[in-house]
């Protein structure tokens, strides 16, 4: 007779996935804040208006948000929600490999 298998592992999975669902909107946020918390010294580096750069900063957030919605709309249902994160998260970590390197 085999022993009945404890969930205890499982248990705090759900946890887990919700602590490291946080952590990554968490960062995504703070990704953002950065942008606003930067724009003094963008204006004067690139010598743009504030009018320009809230017509960017506008863009760079509705383009976010379409974004958002294609893959809310095409993507969720046809794949496993876990794939769609590691993808996502994985894009998001390489575009911000530039953000760390020196710039020159």
């Amino acid at each position: 007779m085999t022993e009945p298998t404890t969930v205890t592992s499982g248990k705090w999975r759900p946890f887990a996935v919700l602590a490291l669902l946080f952590l990554f909107q968490t960062l995504n946020f703070f990704d953002k804040l950065v942008f606003g918390l930067s724009a003094v010294p963008m204006m004067k580096e690139l010598g743009i208006s504030p009018q320009q750069f809230g017509l960017i900063g506008s863009s760079f957030f509705l383009l976010f948000s379409i974004s958002g919605v294609l893959v809310g709309l095409f993507v969720i249902g046809r794949m496993p929600v876990k794939w769609i994160l590691v993808i996502l998260a994985a894009i998001w970590s390489i575009a911000q490999i530039r953000s760390i390197s020196p710039v020159r």
